[in-house]
């Protein structure tokens, strides 16, 4: 090595050729890179909305399903010696939110009393059909004290089940029940199914008589068969039969010393059909009001 060159000589790095990406190049990186992210939130959400409705759907085909097959379970299997070989009424779906008046239509005057004491009918039990499965539906008297199903007649009353955890007869529950008081809707399936009229009211004075020796401390008020409203879809009931029918309930009363609650007083339009904001569409079954109608009667009645 050359005298005097210096050995201590730094090494310098090679220099950087690389060129700096400029700010505005990172910065539409990043907002492209949001865009994505933001579409890619918005497909998702869709798709979890779209399956939550289907999931909705299904659930509530389920539960339509269901209740259609437990309420057809309620109707008991037809006994070669009951003579309404076929019920008149099918299983019902009550809906609580539906309106109390019809659309469009004035009602025929001021509603008959609605005010009842809930405590008044807590040891009572009610025996009836379709129409009597509302009362708990609706929430206005518990199921256990309602013996009640689709096609109950006072023949079935006497002899068929009314409930799937219940084996014995409406006449049985109120033997183990032994009830204040109690109160029988029953008839329409009977006449609907065509049934000589006379035999209806026979099989009723049968029950009533097995309700007293069974329930010797309850007092039993027998309330009338319903209306039919001027447009029904039951078209094998009419007013005419039913009030005739009702005509010989109360004579059975009077001479079974039973009481008797006119409620068709209550319902009737001027023309004497169910009142149309008091009857379902289908101009049979109850409004939830109606059932108010129906308990302030009887309370007053009863008291």
């Amino acid at each position: 090595m050359p005298s005097g060159q210096n050995n201590n000589r730094k090494i310098r790095p090679p220099k950087n050729n690389k060129e700096k990406i400029p700010g505005a190049v990172i910065a539409i990186y990043v907002v492209m890179i949001i865009l994505v992210l933001a579409i890619c939130g918005i497909v998702f959400a869709i798709t979890l909305k779209k399956t939550q409705e289907n999931n909705t759907s299904t659930d509530s085909s389920y539960s339509e399903s269901s209740t259609s097959s437990e309420s057809s379970e309620y109707s008991e299997p037809e006994s070669s010696e009951d003579p309404d070989s076929e019920s008149s009424e099918s299983s019902d779906s009550f809906d609580s939110s539906s309106s109390d008046t019809s659309s469009g239509d004035e009602p025929p005057g001021p509603l008959p009393p609605t005010i009842y004491t809930e405590e008044f009918f807590e040891n009572d039990l009610f025996i009836g059909d379709s129409i009597f499965t509302g009362l708990y539906l609706y929430e206005f008297i518990p199921m256990e004290n309602v013996a009640a199903a689709v096609g109950y007649t006072p023949y079935k009353a006497l002899n068929g089940a009314f409930s799937r955890t219940y084996s014995g007869s409406a006449a049985d529950y109120a033997k183990e029940l032994q009830p204040t008081r109690i109160y029988i809707m029953l008839g329409s399936n009977a006449i609907g199914s065509g049934a000589d009229l006379s035999i209806v009211i026979s099989q009723y004075r049968e029950l009533l008589k097995t309700l007293r020796a069974n329930c010797p401390d309850s007092r039993i008020c027998v309330i009338s068969i319903p209306p039919v409203a001027e447009v029904t879809e039951y078209t094998n009931l009419n007013n005419n039969d039913i009030n005739s029918v009702n005509a010989d309930i109360l004579k059975m009363c009077s001479e079974l010393g039973t009481d008797y609650y006119d409620l068709n007083a209550e319902l009737i339009d001027e023309k004497g059909y169910f009142r149309k904001d008091l009857a379902e569409l289908d101009g049979l079954h109850f409004k939830g009001t109606t059932y108010k109608v129906l308990l302030s009667g009887l309370e007053a009645l009863m008291s």
